[in-house]
């Protein structure tokens, strides 16, 4: 009963926190860098609560500012590891032909 209650505590405050990211985003619309960090950690907290569909959008969307490359950060941080057998996030690590 008393996990049962941490469990619940534990993804209202990922949650939460999944909320208040994503009004961070908006506040950093302007600033690429910071945006981008932010939608790695939203990305990270999803894929925690289990939510691996959320955490591939994110994921998809901090790709696509192009600020930075993340493929590198993808292939080896092993926070991605639920992720890699996806084809979705395998396209993501894919370095894109020019």
């Amino acid at each position: 009963m008393r996990n049962k209650r941490f469990q619940r505590a534990t993804r209202d405050l990922a949650r939460n926190a999944i909320d208040g990211a994503q009004q961070a985003l908006a506040t950093y619309s302007d600033n690429v860098l910071a945006g981008l960090g932010v939608e790695i950690r939203v990305a990270m907290m999803k894929l925690l609560l289990g939510d691996n569909e959320g955490a591939l959008t994110s994921l998809e969307k901090a790709v696509q500012s192009k600020a930075v490359n993340l493929r590198p950060h993808l292939r080896f941080a092993p926070v991605w590891d639920p992720l890699r057998n996806d084809p979705r996030f395998q396209k993501l690590c894919e370095e894109k032909k020019q």
